[in-house]
């Protein structure tokens, strides 16, 4: 995602393997299907924000390289849920903080577990991103999967 603006305001949300079955045919499970919902781990990145993409005023965030950014007024709660997925989403302050993540190449340690998949908030600067995400194992095997993120923002014409 070189030269693109990524922002990963609230990453941190891994799908627990161990509290979801999923059950393709029956036979095959080893407990019978589960009752139990899926649960997630929030996961802290405010160390790796690098980026100011909320401001009150016209040049007071730099999302996009240019001094544009997203209204603060319109944060969401430092604590919410998003399609049953609860984030920890970064709120305003004044002056220069960093309040997202720009995406590059940075690593994320997680916490020893069983996990199925990863939800983030992203968004692109002004075309769609396109990148990897790595998940390094603890046997240091790994696997990649894609990650497409459309733009915050762009003119209707070119």
């Amino acid at each position: 995602m070189k030269g693109q603006s990524l922002l990963a305001a609230g990453l941190g949300l891994l799908t627990r393997a161990d509290e979801f079955n999923l059950v393709v045919n029956p036979r095959n499970a080893q407990h019978g299907p589960s009752s139990s919902s899926a649960s997630s781990v929030k996961l802290d990145i405010s160390h790796l924000r690098n980026n100011r993409a909320f401001g009150m005023r016209p040049g007071d965030a730099d999302f996009d390289s240019r001094g544009a950014g997203y209204p603060a007024q319109y944060l969401p709660p430092e604590n919410f849920t998003y399609r049953g997925i609860d984030f920890i989403f970064p709120q305003y302050t004044q002056g220069r903080g960093n309040d997202n993540v720009l995406a590059q190449g940075q690593k994320l340690e997680v916490p020893r577990g069983r996990y199925v998949g990863i939800k983030m908030l992203a968004a692109a600067e002004t075309a769609i991103a396109a990148g990897v995400v790595t998940a390094v194992y603890a046997d240091n095997t790994n696997s990649t999967g894609s990650l497409l993120v459309d733009p915050f923002f762009d003119w209707p014409v070119r």
